[in-house]
């Protein structure tokens, strides 16, 4: 049998462009944004299923599977046409107006769909097949735009085949004391905790008495900490090369151009000197990554704690479709619910580590989406009523009370979770290293002089068998080789403490330094 009669043709045996334009509108998102693709896989799959559903049931009423296939790639683009039709009327309404640009579109509307069933009920009059596009040439169609998406990532996919480092393989010496096991390091990541003075000034919350608690449990408790940055992702990639994104040779390049530089970064966090030095150690690497997935070590875990929650890219692939709309009426929740999930249960996996017996030292990296936008929690842990919409936008429909009140009610949980894990934590025969800070400060509605604002973080920490370690609240890129030299015998020199502000996470390296992270302005 030819190839040409199986996917080309009017009448190919095999009916492919429903599932591969739904692939194709999956792939580009995804590679667009530098995802790991094995983080691709569960949309790619929900996508296709989702096709071949709707050619089935074209298939079953055109009782052909051509005509079926047709009707199911039909529904598919009518369900992507979202965010086209959103930019045609922009476009009218910017250039003619919004009453003109009503009747461009009804005219348009009426006059397409009146000519469409013009030339069906003419057709049908004279007895002939109503004209329709060959099935074969919307399969080539689909093959042809799969590659056009995909060939261009293929020299990067072969670099990471290929073994590609963002860091030299030179690893520092780990002499351990007296030859003993290291103890387990438990870095909690409240993604954007603010400082307790930016609580007060910005939010009007006193957070006082968690403070305490963790002095009470013997927790170093910052009083003037600072991140080196103040996006999530260059955080993590300094704090873990342990060094300045400019002295990093992955990302020097790259410094001061514009770009999201996803990937770039999440290898210098991975593939980095940190995670290497605890691989020498002899460390399991352990993660409850946040469900961004620009910002993650997943990459190097022998273990990722992810439950199966939505992330931040299928809830893109969503929101860009009519399907979120859908969403909503079905499951108006639905958002919410599963960011809740990935919270509580990542708190949940901390108190099972603390009480789980391991053989080696285990290295728990939990970034924990919280109290991070959107505030999605109540004081219980239970999820908020939020429209899937409105998930990643700022907050707009509360008053300044009920945001304050929101705030309060997520850290109340968020707290009360952290000093049960700690707790369960300390009560183990030989309690970890304890870790509890934020990778940047409060973002929202930030004066761009309110550098105190993006920088001043949460910093807390429990060493044992070295009271006072980090007493002096070390920024993000510090904290590590302080930490490796005491408990691994390392001899990492230390930075000088400077700050860079971006403009967005979307532009995370057009990067300004800024002389003054206390900075608040004086009609603030």
């Amino acid at each position: 049998m030819r190839w040409g009669t199986i996917i080309g043709g009017d009448r190919p045996r095999l009916v492919l462009h429903p599932m591969l334009l739904t692939s194709a509108y999956v792939l580009n998102l995804g590679l667009s944004n530098e995802v790991e693709l094995t983080y691709l896989a569960r949309p790619l799959l929900v996508a296709i299923a989702g096709a071949l559903a709707l050619t089935m049931i074209g298939w079953a009423a055109f009782r052909n599977r051509w005509d079926g296939a047709l009707a199911a790639t039909a529904a598919t683009l009518l369900i992507l046409s979202l965010v086209p039709l959103l930019l045609f009327w922009t476009f009218l309404d910017t250039t003619l107006g919004q009453s003109v640009a009503t009747v461009v579109v009804a005219a348009g509307l009426i006059g397409g769909l009146g000519g469409v069933s013009m030339m069906m009920l003419s057709a049908i009059r004279r007895g002939r097949p109503v004209p329709r596009p060959p099935a074969g040439l919307l399969n080539v169609f689909a093959v042809v735009l799969v590659a056009i998406i995909c060939l261009p990532h293929v020299p990067a996919g072969l670099r990471d085949v290929l073994g590609a480092k963002a860091s030299s393989d030179e690893t520092p010496e780990v002499r351990l004391r007296g030859g003993a096991a290291p103890p387990d390091i438990v870095l909690i990541m409240l993604d954007g905790y603010p400082r307790a003075d930016v609580l007060e000034r910005r939010l009007r919350i006193d957070n006082g008495p968690f403070r305490r608690a963790l002095r009470d449990r013997g927790f170093d408790v910052g009083e003037s900490s600072r991140s080196n940055y103040n996006f999530t992702s260059t955080t993590l990639a300094s704090m873990f090369q342990m060094n300045y994104l400019e002295d990093t040779p992955a990302i020097q390049p790259l410094i001061g151009t514009d770009g999201a530089y996803r990937k770039a970064l999440r290898d210098a966090a991975a593939d980095s000197p940190g995670i290497r030095i605890l691989r020498a150690a002899g460390y399991d690497i352990i993660t409850a990554p946040s469900g961004w997935l620009h910002a993650s070590i997943a990459a190097a875990a022998d273990q990722v704690l992810d439950h199966g929650e939505i992330t931040n890219v299928e809830r893109k692939l969503l929101e860009l479709t009519w399907l979120m709309d859908a969403v909503d009426v079905v499951w108006p929740a639905a958002m919410t619910h599963s960011q809740r999930n990935r919270i509580v249960r990542a708190f949940d996996d901390l108190e099972t580590f603390a009480g789980a017996q391991r053989n080696s030292p285990a290295f728990f990296f939990a970034h924990i989406p919280a109290p991070h936008l959107p505030l999605v929690l109540d004081a219980e842990g239970e999820a908020r009523s939020l429209p899937s919409r409105a998930f990643e936008a700022p907050p707009t429909a509360m008053t300044p009370a009920e945001y304050g009140v929101a705030w309060s009610e997520e850290l109340t949980y968020v707290n009360r979770r952290v000093l049960e894990v700690v707790d369960a934590l300390q009560s183990a025969p030989n309690p970890p290293v304890i870790v509890v800070m934020s990778d940047h400060g409060y973002g929202l509605e930030a004066h761009p002089e309110d550098t105190q604002t993006h920088f001043a973080n949460l910093f807390a920490a429990y060493t044992p068998g070295a009271n006072s370690l980090l007493a002096d609240t070390p920024t993000p890129l510090n904290l590590l080789p302080i930490l490796f030299n005491r408990y691994l015998g390392t001899d990492l020199s230390l930075s000088p403490d400077r700050y860079f502000i971006a403009p967005g996470d979307d532009h995370p390296l057009l990067l300004t330094e800024v002389s003054d992270p206390e900075r608040i302005p004086s009609q603030r």
